[in-house]
């Protein structure tokens, strides 16, 4: 078996995992349409990422 230090650090690496993968959650999408198709799409994350993403593929992915 494990020593308690070792069982410690796993424990406390665990819940930052956990923790971060809650912050990474979607908290929102807002997706533009025009003329019946999409033209921007915004997703936005707990941790106050936020993901632009154009239908015009000229323009970059924007992440801020």
């Amino acid at each position: 078996m494990a020593d308690p230090e070792t069982r410690k650090r796993v424990e406390q690496r665990r819940n930052e995992l956990a923790e971060e993968k809650e912050q990474n959650s979607v908290s929102g999408i807002d997706l533009y349409i025009k003329d019946g198709k999409w033209t921007e799409m915004n997703i936005y994350h707990k941790n106050n990422k936020t993901i632009t993403e154009y239908a015009d593929k000229r323009k970059k992915t924007v992440i801020s």
